[in-house]
């Protein structure tokens, strides 16, 4: 299909008006003498047909140079709101001038530069932020630290003097039997030993954990004894005091120090929770693993409070019942060391039982034999000593 002229130079104006274009020709003596897309609303409108150019664009014809390459000339600020891209055409001896307004882009450019300038901002004060967090995040961790290093010197300052009061209570013991003073001491000595034990375990947890040194220990021995430094505390309270082993000999795999503070935290909750009944210390022994447990007839724990009874400082009645709220928490991660697990069977008025089982150690007989070792005993403690002296 053939064009006339009229439709042909339509066409051009219809392209050059969508595109926002401008053609300006000048000619040899500067002046304009054709534009073309008068349609479109130009805002720089001082280009007027048989003049010179503007001051604007006539330095930009100025500064050309001769070449028949197109040559361009981007973002032209014309005016405070009219942004043009300037492409330069020579014609023999005219010259055109391309002017495309691209204000609207330049606008969105810049916009876009303050939101890429906004982000680079948030993104520095995050940077901020984040550095900030991590020193204060160090400065806890090394006050954390300072704390767990405080409590755990404190701790071993105490424990030095109970263990003296613990041994001479023993001594004392031997010497008078049948007095109930020096059982009473020793009672005293080892509850308290118990509560600074679970203060230093508390300040170990807070460093990475405690250093256990698992042996073959008398299961039943540590039991009884467990069992015997609370029979008194339970007769004062009215309550009977059960001590089973079903086995006349349990050796069991485990840290004994820890076995015994965790039998004297749970014995000690037992005794506290239960107002009247029994308490019930039992050890059963199997071929492979040993159950300790110590089951009550108290006041019984709520099945939604399972998990929270062995968190730090969680008491079920701290206002009634006393107590630092760390024995369940040091048992359950002592017993967690030990290679067992503590875990518990209550219903709320019904009494609980806590239990754990630790792998059953090797027979005496398969062991070395210490038989005429030697053994250097150093003891800096002048009280201790004495005791040793006695023992050995």
């Amino acid at each position: 299909m053939s064009q006339t002229p009229d439709t042909a130079g339509y066409l051009h104006q219809e392209v050059l008006k969508k595109a926002r274009y401008l053609v300006v020709t000048v000619d040899k003596y500067g002046l304009v003498v054709k534009q073309e897309c008068p349609g479109i609303q130009w805002r720089f409108d001082s280009i007027r047909t048989g003049r010179t150019l503007p001051d604007a664009l006539q330095s930009i014809l100025d500064s050309c140079t001769d070449s028949l390459a197109p040559q361009l000339f981007p973002y032209v600020h014309l005016s405070d709101d009219l942004i043009a891209d300037i492409h330069v055409l020579n014609r023999g001896e005219d010259r055109q001038l391309i002017l495309q307004d691209v204000s609207h882009g330049h606008d969105d450019e810049h916009r876009l530069q303050q939101k890429a300038h906004e982000v680079s901002l948030l993104l520095e004060q995050q940077a901020q932020l984040n550095r900030l967090l991590d020193e204060k995040h160090q400065q806890a961790q090394q006050a954390s630290q300072a704390k767990s290093r405080f409590i755990a010197a404190m701790s071993h300052e105490f424990r030095s003097p109970i263990t003296s009061i613990m041994a001479h209570s023993e001594s004392l013991a031997d010497r008078m039997p049948g007095e109930r003073e020096p059982g009473a001491i020793l009672r005293a000595s080892w509850y308290l030993l118990t509560l600074v034990e679970n203060l230093l375990e508390h300040a170990r947890m807070g460093e990475g954990g405690s250093r256990l040194d698992i042996s073959a220990v008398d299961g039943k021995r540590v039991v009884m004894d467990t069992g015997e430094l609370f029979a008194a505390q339970a007769a004062a309270a009215g309550l009977e005091l059960e001590v089973s082993c079903d086995s006349d000999s349990c050796s069991v795999l485990a840290d004994e120090l820890r076995l015994r503070q965790v039998l004297i935290n749970l014995l000690s909750n037992a005794l506290r929770y239960t107002r009247s009944g029994s308490v019930k210390l039992a050890l059963e022994a199997g071929p492979d693993k040993a159950r300790i447990s110590v089951s009550d007839t108290g006041i019984g724990i709520a099945a939604e409070q399972f998990d929270t009874i062995f968190q730090p400082f969680r008491q079920l009645d701290a206002n009634s019942q006393g107590g630092a709220g760390l024995g369940l928490s040091i048992s359950s991660q002592l017993v967690r060391d030990m290679g067992g697990s503590l875990e518990v069977r209550s219903a709320e008025g019904e009494g609980s039982e806590f239990f754990f089982d630790l792998p059953v150690a090797a027979d005496a007989a398969d062991e070395d034999s210490l038989e005429g070792r030697k053994v250097l005993l150093v003891e800096d403690d002048e009280d201790i000593s004495s005791i040793y002296q006695i023992w050995l």
